[in-house]
């Protein structure tokens, strides 16, 4: 895949999450370690560095912890 489509794709979904207080899908993108396609791994990427594209879901990474606990109780 191209990474803008990709890019695009990964921040509209976690834009529309977070207008309709959708917490637990970004939750689970964020402990799945997925991030957006840096420089480094396509030259015509927009995300500049790799660290960019890792703290894109920062702020949701931090409560991904429960939502783990959650999917793994739930798949018992």
């Amino acid at each position: 895949m191209e990474p803008a489509p990709y890019n695009n794709v990964i921040r509209y979904l976690y834009q529309y999450c977070q207008k309709k207080g959708i917490s637990s899908f970004p939750q689970l993108l964020a402990s799945m370690e997925l991030t957006l396609i840096s420089k480094s791994e396509a030259a015509d990427s927009s995300v500049l560095t790799d660290d960019d594209a890792r703290s894109f879901f920062s702020n949701t990474k931090a409560k991904t912890q429960g939502l783990e606990s959650f999917l793994y109780f739930n798949s018992l």
